[in-house]
């Protein structure tokens, strides 16, 4: 578990000469400078695969759960659940051998080789869009006043809104909220927290003016929120345009907080492992991902299993470097592409 002895740790990136710090900052964050890890939790005794499923009770917990249930028996060995805060901390567990195979977001993953040999990792499975959820007080932060008195609400209604403002992010969610300061050209404050319950209530108390958190959608913790209190940002198809060099347009459904849905960016969602040359580990993820072809329409039409099934391909090509089914050379598959540290246009994703 991670640990966070102030409770919140901000950063600033200004639209214009800010954009180097902004990278610097990301950079630093993705080698660990600033997104450091506390006391490491240990891998499990068991013996069998060990996935990085991310945040308990997250998307990708449940469909982990749900894929092993299915695919278990196939794979020859236990498939065996580390809970983590996200996707920095499962990309930490891989490269530190804490565990075999572990779910990560994309854009994670394409940010931290900016500045890290990632080589070795490769992409068994794309499953899931991983959506970015923006969340806001219905009415809005308090500003202004003296002692209690003239003070009003800041109305939000979209991404562009936060620019200058607060913003709470968590996990994955941290380097998501960076990409969009640095590619979007946003000034927002990112303040860094464990998880979405401390995330929600920093935006309770006015702490913070909205809270980024990065999941498939339905995400069960936003939907249990109470209706009347809380409402969803939306990202303008303009700014949308300047962040597809590493999302793409989406749009999230939650009825207690919009009537109708509401447009948003989204990521991809991978099962990423070392590049495993032979032996049981190797075995057991090319049986894994031959077992999602055959069982897709079982995880697709069990009830009560994520609606996110829908959304997987088990022929889809990743933006990163796939695991190849032979002693051949990984497949790379289509590109995706952020600004280069060096100063140029773009870097490949692979």
């Amino acid at each position: 578990m991670r640990t966070y002895p102030h409770s919140i740790r901000t950063s600033t990136a200004a639209p214009d000469s800010g954009r180097r710090q902004a990278l610097a900052a990301l950079a630093a964050m993705a080698t660990g400078q600033i997104w450091s890890s506390g006391t490491a939790s240990a891998a499990p005794k068991e013996t069998g695969l060990l996935v990085s499923t991310g945040v308990a009770k997250g998307t990708y917990a449940e469909m982990f759960g749900q894929l092993a249930e299915v695919c278990g028996p196939a794979v020859g060995q236990p498939l065996v659940g580390v809970a983590t805060s996200g996707s920095l901390e499962t990309l930490d567990n891989l490269l530190k051998n804490r565990s075999h195979v572990g779910l990560v977001q994309a854009d994670v993953l394409h940010a931290r080789q900016l500045v890290e040999d990632l080589q070795r990792l490769r992409a068994v499975l794309v499953l899931n869009r991983e959506e970015v959820h923006l969340l806001a007080s219905l009415n809005g932060p308090e500003r202004g006043g003296f002692m209690g008195l003239g003070r009003s609400r800041l109305e939000l209604s979209s991404l562009a809104d936060l620019a200058g403002r607060r913003v709470a992010a968590f996990g994955g969610g941290v380097t998501t909220a960076r990409l969009i300061q640095l590619q979007g050209e946003l000034a927002f404050k990112i303040h860094e927290f464990a998880g979405p319950q401390e995330a929600m209530v920093a935006l309770k108390r006015d702490a913070v003016d909205a809270v980024l958190a990065v999941g498939g959608a339905p995400l069960s913790w936003i939907t249990a929120l109470p209706p009347g209190q809380f409402k969803l940002l939306t990202v303008a198809p303009a700014l949308a345009e300047r962040l597809k060099n590493v999302y793409r347009k989406a749009s999230i459904s939650y009825p207690q907080l919009a009537s109708d849905p509401v447009p948003t960016i989204a990521t991809e969602a991978l099962l990423v492992a070392q590049d495993y040359s032979g032996g049981a580990n190797r075995q057991a993820l090319l049986q894994l991902r031959q077992c999602l072809v055959t069982q897709i329409d079982t995880l697709r039409s069990t009830v009560g299993y994520h609606p996110k099934w829908q959304q997987v391909n088990p022929q889809a090509t990743a933006s990163w470097p796939m695991y190849a089914p032979t002693q051949e050379a990984p497949v790379a598959g289509r590109k995706a592409s952020l600004p280069s540290a060096a100063g140029g246009r773009r870097l490949a994703g692979s």
